[in-house]
């Protein structure tokens, strides 16, 4: 079937009824297939912006526009700006800052009462945390400012600092070594706590056999007891230290078998007598 391409201006006819009603022509505008941007009446959008969702402009039915800040491209809807609920918003989850959020309940997020670097928080009420400014753990090293209480027991590979105000701790295992005539040897070594002489003299009287102390150490307690003897034995410092505080390499006399005496280093070249 044939057909020819309408162009130019179209009116209809006066008379569309038997009973010779007039009416006013109702078509209008330019009809070719090249352009219809005469054509009145017709919905239009004025900027086509990729997955934009149109909208309407000022109630009018034929004026849309694309909205640039609301897309949706078949799975996400992007909002570019603030959205606004007048009920309320559901998700599976939410993402972001929620520092402005209100009324969240437990479970649902906590706020931070405090801000110290590394500070341990605890458990202040449904929806809030303290921050501990006295309790830190950097990750490695967990620091106290206070006291730590324990009800069973605190243990560790070594305690260090003021032990005064402990109580029940057993002391340790001290090194008891004799020294006498070959082999025992006269010097007293430095690993000693208690040292047993059996003097390889019997020599009565000032001097006998001479027994010569460790190089004082600070702190260091030695225990000098004479056993096995019927003769005096000397005790010497050794070279450079003293025995309160007399003349260097001084001594001690002990008489007859029994005799014993305790010597602590107050530094580094001093023993004293205990």
């Amino acid at each position: 079937m044939a057909y020819n391409v309408l162009s130019g201006t179209v009116l209809a006819a006066n008379v569309y009824t038997p009973s010779n009603i007039i009416v006013s022509n109702i078509v209008s505008g330019n009809l070719s297939t090249s352009d219809g941007a005469s054509v009145i009446n017709v919905p239009r959008v004025s900027n086509a912006t990729n997955n934009s969702v149109i909208t309407n402009v000022g109630g009018d039915a034929n004026t849309l526009v694309c909205e640039s800040n609301l897309k949706f491209d078949g799975s996400v809807l992007n909002v570019t700006g603030d959205l606004t609920a007048s009920i309320g918003v559901s998700a599976s989850f939410f993402e972001g800052d929620g520092s402005r959020l209100t009324g969240i309940t437990s479970g649902g997020g906590i706020s931070w009462d405090g801000s110290t670097q590394y500070g341990v928080a605890t458990f202040k009420d449904a929806d809030e945390a303290t921050v501990n400014a006295n309790f830190t753990f950097n990750g490695t090293v967990a620091s106290i400012t206070g006291d730590l209480t324990a009800s069973i027991g605190v243990s560790a590979s070594f305690f260090e600092g003021d032990g005064s105000r402990l109580k029940c701790v057993a002391g340790a295992a001290i090194d008891v070594e004799q020294y006498g005539a070959a082999p025992l040897g006269t010097t007293i070594s430095s690993s000693a706590g208690f040292a047993l002489l059996k003097s390889g003299s019997v020599l009565r009287g000032f001097g006998g056999a001479s027994y010569t102390l460790p190089a004082a150490s600070t702190g260091k307690v030695l225990y000098v007891k004479l056993s096995a003897s019927v003769a005096n034995v000397t005790v010497t410092a050794a070279s450079g230290d003293r025995i309160e505080g007399g003349s260097l390499a001084g001594n001690i006399i002990l008489e007859s078998t029994g005799s014993a005496v305790t010597l602590i280093a107050y530094n580094g070249s001093d023993w004293w007598i205990v």
